[in-house]
């Protein structure tokens, strides 16, 4: 069985017990991963300023884990989303 890790690294590094973000730095930064292997499927977000982890389960029917994360990113977090794009195509 395959094993992916798709992660996207955020434009922001957020706290989520303060409700607050700021923008990222090199050192600190949130992220979205999304984790998929034997037939398990799992999203998982960073929170930078907490150093806090959060875990969802996405069940075991996703045929595609990494369109089904550009999906999610796109419609849940797009501000940050597209800055992450476009660092990445820059770099």
């Amino acid at each position: 069985m395959k094993t992916v890790l798709v992660v996207f690294f955020l434009s922001i590094q957020s706290s989520y017990s303060e409700n607050s973000e700021m923008a990222a730095t090199e050192a600190a930064f949130d992220t979205v991963q999304f984790y998929a292997a034997n037939g398990i499927n799992w999203r998982i977000k960073t929170y930078a300023k907490d150093q806090d982890v959060h875990i969802w389960s996405l069940g075991e029917n996703v045929s595609d884990i990494v369109a089904l994360a550009r999906a999610i990113q796109r419609s849940t977090t797009p501000m940050h989303f597209e800055a992450t794009l476009l660092k990445q195509k820059r770099d």
